[in-house]
C-alpha cells in the first residue's frame, strides 16, 4: 500500500503546473528508505534518491529469499542505473547496522555517496540538512536530456 501511495504522490506532483516533472526525487528514513528504493526502482521519473538510516535487509530476516523476490533493496538500488544516490547512516546504528548500509551501497552504481554521522539510528539535524542540500543540488543540475538520456 505504501508503494502505491508514493506512486500516487509522484503522479500528483508531476501533474502540477508549478512542478517540473523532470526533477522529482525521493528521500526516506529507516523503513522509508527501504520504501524509497522500491519506489525509485519502479518509477524512472525519480531522478535522485536520498536515504537516511537505510540499508540492506538484516542477515537474520525470516524468509529472506521470499522477501527479496518481492522487494529487494539491493536489486532496487542497482536498478537506479546512473540516477544519483546519497546514503546517510549512523556509525553506531543498531537498527540498520553499518554493514547493512555498506551492502546496499555496494549494490548501487555510480554516482553514489555514503556519508556517516557519529550516532545511532536517529540522524542529527546536520544529516537532514545534508540530505536537503544534496537533493536540491541534484535537481538543479539534472535534466533528463543531459544526465539520464
Amino acid at each position: 500500500m505504501a508503494v502505491r501511495e508514493a506512486a500516487v504522490a509522484l503522479d500528483y506532483l508531476a501533474a502540477r503546473a508549478e512542478v517540473d516533472a523532470s526533477r522529482l526525487a525521493v528521500a526516506g528514513y529507516s523503513l522509508g528508505a527501504y520504501l524509497a528504493t522500491i519506489v525509485a526502482e519502479a518509477d524512472p521519473r525519480v531522478r535522485a534518491v536520498a536515504l537516511a538510516a537505510g540499508g540492506d535487509l538484516p542477515p537474520q530476516t525470516p524468509f529472506s529469499a521470499l522477501v527479496r523476490s518481492v522487494a529487494d533493496p539491493r536489486r532496487a538500488v542497482g536498478a537506479l542505473r546512473g540516477r544519483p544516490l546519497l546514503m546517510v547512516n549512523g556509525r553506531y546504528d543498531q537498527t540498520v547496522r553499518p554493514e547493512q548500509a555498506r551492502s546496499l551501497f555496494a549494490a548501487a552504481e555510480e554516482p553514489k555517496d555514503l556519508r556517516w554521522y557519529d550516532g545511532g539510528h536517529w540522524p542529527p539535524p546536520s544529516a537532514i540538512e545534508l540530505v536537503a542540500d544534496w537533493l536540491a543540488e541534484q535537481l538543479v543540475e539534472s535534466t533528463p536530456q543531459s544526465r539520464f538520456a
